[in-house]
């Protein structure tokens, strides 16, 4: 006779599983990254905004640099600082995307006068001429549009100078002064309205 075959001992009781806590810890883990990665991707873009933005100080000994000697700044105005900031910004913002081509010697600067533009217009056309600028369209600004803005348009090599002389409903003008080269001479211009 055989000895009858061994039997297994019966299995251990199985524990309750606790499927929600499974549940909560992998989603509650899959939030906290979630909201990790969206932290560093928002600090990331913010930090490039800023640094494509920033265009430093901005005052008259500045514009002056930026804008050369050749340009003429009409005398008695004044730099319009937030004006000139914005259009900045933008400026180099279209650079970035125009991969730097020629954006770093274009500029965009706003300016601000008491006098009309019937009188700034014109001083500013004879000062272009002097110094070297050629009209590269129109009457060179000699003869204002129906709303009473004068816009000059001159080149000099690979450089357009446009120039916007426009009433102010406090009585005086502003000037903007668009020098833009290389490839931002293809890209349009910005800011403008």
């Amino acid at each position: 006779m055989y000895p009858p075959p061994p039997i297994d001992p019966p299995p251990p009781p199985r524990s309750r599983s606790r499927v929600w806590a499974w549940v909560l810890g992998g989603c509650g883990g899959c939030l906290v990254l979630t909201i990790a990665g969206c932290l560093v991707a928002g600090f990331g873009i913010r930090n490039w905004v800023q640094g494509i933005t920033d265009v430093g100080p901005v005052n008259m000994e500045t514009v002056q640099q930026r804008m050369g000697p050749d340009v003429p700044v009409y005398p008695g105005s004044t730099v319009d600082e937030p004006k000139t900031r914005a259009l900045l910004a933008t400026l180099k913002v279209v650079e970035s995307m125009a991969k730097g081509r020629g954006a770093e010697e274009s500029a965009i600067i706003a300016f601000d006068s008491k006098d009309a533009p019937e009188k700034i217009a014109p001083y500013l056309r004879k000062e272009l001429v002097k110094r070297g600028w050629e009209k590269s369209s129109g009457d060179g600004g000699a003869k204002p549009n129906a709303a009473g803005e004068y816009t000059l348009e001159y080149r000099k090599e690979e450089t357009l100078l446009q120039i916007e002389v426009s009433p102010e409903a406090s009585g005086g003008s502003e000037i903007r002064v668009s020098k833009l080269r290389g490839m931002m001479l293809q890209s349009g211009r910005p800011g403008s309205s």
